[in-house]
């Protein structure tokens, strides 16, 4: 089923849990990073890429925003 996924994270608890964008990797999904404070350009186009990625592979999505 495609869908995109955002996942907001705090910079500095990255360690505090297993890396999520590996994780859905190994269960054959994609993800991607955004770190933070995004540009509001650099947010639009990864967001762009995982509606894209999700509609042509048909899997779910990751976008982690990694932000203080």
């Amino acid at each position: 089923m495609p869908f995109v996924l955002i996942m907001l994270t705090p910079l500095g608890h990255e360690a505090d849990f297993p890396d999520p964008v590996k994780l859905v990797e190994a269960y054959g999904c994609a993800g991607r990073y955004v770190t933070g404070p995004a540009d509001p350009a650099e947010l639009r186009s990864a967001a762009e890429w995982a509606r894209k990625e999700a509609v042509s592979t048909r899997r779910p999505v990751l976008l982690e925003v990694r932000s203080p």
